[in-house]
């Protein structure tokens, strides 16, 4: 299929509502497809995470994402143009940074007076504590590869160990719940990446995110929609006087910013 543009989306607090809801989301996703807008996950979930949100929510259409927060551009076999490319979950890979395998040692060394869980070792029944979801979803976010997440009841110990893990080339991002660890540099590295690809060149973007790891995605995209906090609040504000600040929180807020882009008026 030809595509007439792209949406780079955020999912978790963007597409999906902090309580785990999608209404709506669907219908808007298979109205999207065929207009032949093409929509893009753009998270920190797993490629597992997001392939079996996918299969649910948008069967039809073959699934192209940026996992892991920028770790890995997935996509259906033949799409990536890339040398030797990574097979993961059924699909092809091109990686932006190191294997948790390969730096594993070093973050276990720097932070080993510290009490954390890496979720990519978590047990099943830890996996449901620290993501708050059934185990069996629970479980899909265990399955990491780029981008280590570390829970813990105090987080000051190893924020205080942030430029030990700096200097031996790691990148840590802290959100709202967890603490993000990886050697790639972020959603934006990857869009651009992915940006360069054939398929994809010269096609309008739009980039639909709801916090701070999202800015900079918002602000390379050709138009940006922000989505709202339940309160009506924003956390994050683009460094650009043109985006739009949707009226509804995730997923009401998503569902409308669809319309918006089927009809134009973005």
């Amino acid at each position: 299929m030809k595509w007439s543009k792209l949406i780079f989306t955020d999912l978790d607090g963007s597409m999906i509502g902090y309580d785990g809801r999608i209404d709506g989301i669907s219908v808007a996703l298979e109205t999207l497809y065929r207009l032949r807008v093409k929509v893009i996950p753009v998270t920190t979930k797993t490629l597992a995470e997001v392939s079996h949100l996918w299969s649910n929510i948008a069967p039809y259409d073959q699934l192209i994402a940026i996992t892991e927060m920028g770790g890995a551009i997935c996509a259906p076999r033949g799409y990536i143009v890339t040398d030797n490319p990574l097979r993961l979950e059924e699909f092809e890979c091109k990686a932006l940074g190191l294997p948790i395998r390969e730096f594993e040692d070093r973050l276990e060394r720097i932070l080993r007076d510290c009490d954390y869980i890496r979720l990519s070792k978590a047990s099943p029944s830890e996996a449901k504590q620290i993501v708050l979801l059934p185990e069996p979803t629970a479980i899909l976010a265990t399955r990491r590869y780029f981008l280590e997440v570390l829970w813990s009841k105090d987080r000051r110990c190893i924020l205080e160990r942030e430029e030990d893990l700096r200097k031996e080339g790691l990148n840590i991002v802290v959100g709202d719940r967890f603490i993000h660890v990886g050697s790639h540099h972020g959603k934006i590295k990857a869009i651009l990446e992915l940006l360069k690809n054939p398929i994809i060149v010269g096609l309008e973007s739009i980039g639909i995110g709801d916090s701070i790891m999202d800015q900079e995605m918002l602000e390379i995209t050709d138009k940006a929609i922000v989505i709202p906090n339940i309160d009506g609040s924003t956390k994050v504000k683009p460094r650009r006087g043109d985006y739009i600040i949707a009226p509804y929180p995730a997923p009401q807020g998503w569902v409308w910013a669809s319309k918006l882009i089927t009809l134009n008026l973005v």
